[in-house]
């Protein structure tokens, strides 16, 4: 108890920002929907939710929405208690620490696996959900999905969707350009070339929101290195100090140093320069497959293609693996009175909304099910789909699985090498300082 309460207090402390003003929510909550008091009305059990996808907001959104009126069909006697926030980034992650660190949490809340959600289980702060995983529910679970969270040897969380790392082409670009797709990172650089002596900007990527200028650099690792050791070395199990993962670097740079990404990138958001792809003005995004769902909205959803991220010959990594995973999750209070119905609602959601999720083109299953791919309307989904069942290996985005003070010193790191302040030897030599 002494740990908890010194865990409970650490984590406060570093979530010190208030509650009020973290960002816009369509909120229905009252002060009796914290998780810890026992409340219920009339004859229904209240239970309270929070989640990231407040209605109008894309394809995930009407997903969940769907999930949310299967609930409440299948559990009468339960009042939800929601609050959606507008957005999955740092306006809800600042909030749901804030409120875990304050007992102020919600009985289910939305979090990510790996490192994020790692200070909440060590504060003792989530439900284990060992003690209610039966066999039936184990088996309609896809192997593997439930690996990122996972900690010391108990599961803490349900996976609702699998994301991968996509290069997405446009094709009718590629095909005006006299390209053929990119397999090789040999390919995808006179890719490259070829774009830029035409007058037009090659990849996507605002990296003023850093985490998408990483992606293109942890793909690179996974390449040169392969998953099992990359994912070893974000563990802190093995040395990042590899001539596979300073060659990643360099290729990293090569591929800005060849003029692959917007002049000032570093200062155009995520948003922006995504706007430009979607409008049919950039022939390369590599980017989730959650993109999917974007696309699919666009003018350009009939000219793209997805394909994994180019191999780089000679590189450790086989042609199969991705970069990605089931990180995306949600969490039960460890202090939600009735657990019991509290956690037969939680694994009903989870399984609903995986089904729900790719069968409107939103995302990729972590539940298995019979679903007929040929009635699903978004293509593209059903092609990554695809690619993904052959999956060997995936390795999570590092400012994922990393906790959250190393995740923020690489990010940091990501963009002192994007914008080429420091060598991949000095990549090398600050990252060691914090992963070994």
């Amino acid at each position: 108890m002494k740990l908890k309460r010194v865990l409970t207090m650490i984590l406060a402390a570093s979530m010190a920002i208030g509650l009020v003003g973290c960002g816009g929510s369509s909120s229905e909550k009252t002060p009796e929907s914290v998780a810890g008091k026992e409340i219920q009305s009339g004859d229904k059990i209240k239970i309270s939710l929070w989640h990231v996808w407040p209605e109008g907001n894309g394809g995930t959104a009407e997903s969940f929405k769907k999930t949310l009126v299967e609930m409440e069909e299948k559990f009468p006697e339960v009042d939800f208690v929601i609050d959606a926030v507008a957005d999955s980034g740092d306006a809800y992650k600042t909030k749901i620490k804030t409120a875990i660190a304050g007992g102020e949490a919600p009985d289910i809340f939305y979090s990510w696996g790996g490192g994020f959600s790692k200070a909440f289980v060590d504060a003792g702060k989530v439900m284990c959900l060992d003690d209610y995983m039966d066999e039936e529910t184990k088996a309609k679970i896809i192997e593997g999905t439930t690996n990122n969270f996972i900690y010391d040897g108990k599961l803490y969380g349900l996976p609702t969707r699998v994301n991968i790392g996509l290069l997405y082409c446009n094709k009718s670009m590629f095909e005006e350009a006299g390209l053929e797709l990119p397999a090789t990172y040999d390919e995808l650089m006179n890719a490259i070339n070829v774009f830029k002596d035409k007058g037009i900007t090659p990849m996507c990527v605002g990296a003023k929101d850093t985490w998408t200028a990483a992606m293109y650099l942890n793909a690179l690792t996974m390449r040169e290195a392969g998953t099992d050791y990359v994912n070893q070395v974000v563990n802190g199990k093995a040395t990042i100090d590899t001539p596979e993962i300073k060659k990643s670097v360099e290729l990293y740079q090569g591929m800005i140093d060849a003029g692959a990404f917007t002049e000032g990138a570093i200062a155009i958001s995520k948003d922006e320069s995504q706007a430009v792809f979607l409008a049919g003005g950039m022939p390369m995004y590599y980017n989730g497959s959650w993109l999917c769902a974007n696309i699919f909205d666009s003018p350009i959803k009939d000219d793209i293609v997805a394909l994994n991220f180019p191999v780089v010959e000679g590189g450790k990594g086989d042609p199969n693996e991705f970069l990605g995973g089931a990180d995306q999750t949600f969490m039960i209070n460890s202090e939600a009175k009735n657990p019991e119905k509290v956690v037969e609602v939680y694994k009903f959601m989870c399984e609903s909304f995986s089904k729900n999720v790719f069968t409107s083109g939103a995302g990729l299953p972590t539940w298995k099910s019979e679903v007929d791919t040929s009635t699903i309307e978004n293509q593209l989904l059903v092609d990554a789909y695809n690619l993904y069942q052959n999956c060997t290996g995936l390795s999570l985005w590092w400012d994922t699985a990393l906790t959250s003070e190393k995740a923020t010193t690489h990010l940091e790191t990501v963009t002192e090498t994007f914008m080429k302040t420091i060598t991949p030897d000095e990549f090398i030599e600050k990252h060691k300082t914090f992963l070994q």
